[in-house]
């Protein structure tokens, strides 16, 4: 399109065109003024010279017409992949892009709104996009989406073009969902835990109550019933430290097409209130120190310390009143206390008057049903009145031969011991480490040995007995690392690590399988163990509200002695199983993404507001695909049907032309002629 228009190229500056005008047209006008002969002729020639001078143009521009903006976003979420809603939003796709193609002077943008992390963000990214386009030609914003929005439409306040949403999906849907109402981070081992979760329905009338099925780490807990929108309390009580995943399903309704949010999945962090240790020396010695030191240090363990400085049976004319001894609390702590503690400890004891029968056969039943032992031995193992001649003999990992070897060397860590978890990060700096000078000589009976002595002789042994374990150290001498004899040594962190063992710290299992969700639907899993780590595991899922799934195998490679990884991409976000043939791990997928599925039921709730404010319309796609018309600034932008874009003109200049008014010559007639005709008729 063209347009014309006047300017001004002025041949002598603006203040001497204004005088040279007023010297032109006073006399002018005061012969007007004056009725004088020529009055009209003089201002006739006046204006043409002050119009010449002023140097009159004529600009022509040529123009285009600049196309209008249309942004259509798509809603990729996996909210939409349920029943008919993909489906329906491809087909208004389609119908939209073949209208919008045909209007010709339209440029569409399309925007696809993927899986966020916390859900679904529509008006964040529908703001990016907004950026690239200019505002004054946005012809409307077009969200084809099945209405499950998790961000809100302030970054679209100063949209002024219209906003139609497009919702996917029957307003009929019907679905049965938990919700998890409150749930703590973090849990106490062998505590109860309340949980509080809620079953919600959309578009269904469930009378009564509804079975509810509970799994903590993939074992089954005794099932709960709950009422549609109640809130349902589910104890948990975490066994181990550690992470502990807990499923918590209801039963699906009759017909219900889609389970996934039949499940939540929470993560418990299970902590040990305190660890309990009973230490007993049987003995004052130079390394009883070193026990308290490595003890007291933790700051989860709650020490209590007890040394045997006189037997019952010991005559003293020492009058009681005058000792600063008590009497040892045998009754009190191995008879009604015994369970109260996770490890007992002792330190060079031998059987002595101290401990009745009853007492150490009390101690076997501990061990047998979780308890945990661990023994530090000196000469006295090699007497009589060794602890293995008592009850605790079918316990004990290793039998004393009644020798002890008295002669320096440095302890090892034996093959075994550098896979294990106890041991292999100590393995490393073994040449370092100082000398012992004294060891049991003893019969291996069962259990893992960890480290040795001189000619292969046991120094650690580890040992599982019933649901509990048992560890014994053949030698007294540890305290030598502890002054820094010869370099020292580790013995702290063996200290540390063998009693944490004991008390069945997950990070220390010897026989492992774990895995953990990476970014990108990744998991990553680990085996630990003490023949081939190396090998194949299972990974099913993603599990619903039945064990369901699809199997895959991943090949596991070996890192470390002991240790193997694996990372393996999975389809969809969800609860995975990994299991190796013997062991099994839970990893959940995905799991903040919990919001995606908390509401399936689709809605205009999000939309509507936005779509009111620009004077856009809300479609149910179930219902009808709404026709494109082109809308006037001032016209309605939505009706029944139809949704409006906006057609308001927008132009660019392309190229701009400019001559004079007049040709050179023609002014030259016209002013020649006027002052012809000024003289003429003066000299009438």
């Amino acid at each position: 399109m063209d347009a014309a228009d006047i300017a001004f190229d002025p041949l002598l500056p603006l203040w001497a065109l204004a005088l040279l005008g007023a010297a032109a047209l006073a006399p002018a006008l005061i012969s007007l003024a004056a009725r004088a002969r020529g009055g009209l002729a003089r201002l006739t020639l006046g204006l043409a010279v002050v119009a010449l001078l002023a140097g009159p143009m004529l600009v022509q521009e040529r123009r285009e017409s600049l196309p209008r903006h249309v942004l259509i976003a798509s809603d990729r979420s996996e909210s939409m992949t349920l029943g008919q809603r993909r489906a329906q939003a491809d087909a208004a796709a389609a119908r939209l892009n073949a209208a919008l193609d045909d209007a010709g002077d339209l440029i569409v943008h399309r925007v696809d709104i993927p899986q966020a992390a916390d859900g679904t963000r529509l008006f964040g990214p529908l703001a990016r996009a907004l950026k690239e386009v200019p505002a004054d030609r946005l012809a409307g914003v077009v969200a084809i989406t099945d209405g499950q929005i998790h961000d809100t439409p302030e970054p679209l306040a100063a949209l002024d073009a219209p906003f139609h949403a497009l919702v996917a999906g029957a307003p009929g849907f019907t679905d049965r969902r938990i919700d998890l109402v409150t749930a703590p981070r973090y849990a106490l081992v062998d505590k109860r835990t309340p949980l509080t979760v809620r079953i919600e329905e959309d578009n269904l009338a469930t009378q009564g109550a509804v079975s509810v099925s509970v799994r903590v780490d993939g074992e089954r807990r005794p099932g709960l019933r709950g009422r549609v929108g109640q809130d349902l309390t589910v104890p948990v009580r975490p066994e181990r430290r550690g992470e502990t995943l807990v499923e918590i399903a209801v039963e699906p309704a009759p017909g219900e097409t889609f389970l996934g949010n039949n499940r939540v999945i929470l993560k418990l962090n299970a902590v040990r209130d305190r660890l309990k240790v009973l230490l007993i020396s049987g003995e004052p010695h130079v390394g009883e120190r070193v026990w308290r030191q490595a003890l007291k240090a933790d700051p989860a363990v709650d020490l209590v310390h007890f040394t045997i400085l006189r037997l019952p049976d010991s005559r003293d004319l020492t009058p009681e009143s005058e000792l600063s001894l008590i009497p040892f609390p045998t009754q009190r702590l191995f008879e009604r206390q015994l369970d109260d503690f996770d490890l007992v400890i002792f330190d060079r004891y031998s059987r002595r008057a101290v401990l009745e029968r009853q007492h150490l056969f009390n101690l076997v039943e501990f061990v047998e049903t979780g308890g945990a032992i661990l023994i530090s031995t000196g000469p006295e193992f090699a007497e009589a009145s060794s602890l293995f001649r008592t009850p605790l003999r079918p316990i004990l990992p290793a039998a004393p031969t009644g020798q002890m070897l008295a002669e320096a060397y440095r302890p090892t860590v034996t093959d075994l011991g550098a896979r294990h978890p106890v041991t292999a990060p100590l393995a490393a700096d073994q040449d370092r480490w100082g000398r012992w000078f004294r060891v049991m000589e003893a019969a291996v009976l069962g259990g893992d040995v960890l480290m040795e002595g001189p000619a292969a002789r046991p120094l650690l042994v580890l040992s599982r007995v019933g649901e509990g374990r048992i560890a014994q150290i053949l030698s007294d001498q540890i305290w030598l690392w502890a002054r820094g004899v010869e370099g020292g040594g580790p013995d702290q962190q063996l200290l540390r690590r063998t009693a944490h063992w004991l008390m069945k710290e997950p990070d220390l299992e010897e026989e492992a399988l774990s895995a953990q969700a990476l970014a990108g639907q990744r998991i990553e899993i680990h085996r630990r163990s003490l023949g081939q780590a190396a090998g194949t595991v299972t990974v099913s899922g993603p599990l619903r509200a039945a064990d369901t799934g699809v199997d895959q195998a991943v090949s596991l490679r070996e890192t470390a002695p002991g240790q193997a990884v694996g990372v393996t991409e999975v389809p969809r976000r969800g609860l995975y199983r990994v299991r190796d043939g013997e062991r099994e791990a839970l990893v959940a997928v995905g799991l903040d993404s919990a919001a995606e599925y908390a509401a399936l039921k689709p809605s205009a709730t999000a939309l509507t507001p936005l779509a009111e404010r620009t004077g856009g319309g809300v479609f149910w796609l179930a219902e009808a695909i709404p026709e494109v018309r082109r809308v006037g600034a001032r016209d309605r932008r939505a009706g029944p049907g139809w949704l409006g874009l906006t057609r308001e003109r927008a132009e660019r200049v392309v190229a701009v032309e400019q001559r004079p008014l007049l040709p050179a010559w023609a002014w030259l007639v016209l002013v020649g002629g006027l002052l012809v005709g000024v003289w003429m008729r003066e000299s009438r």
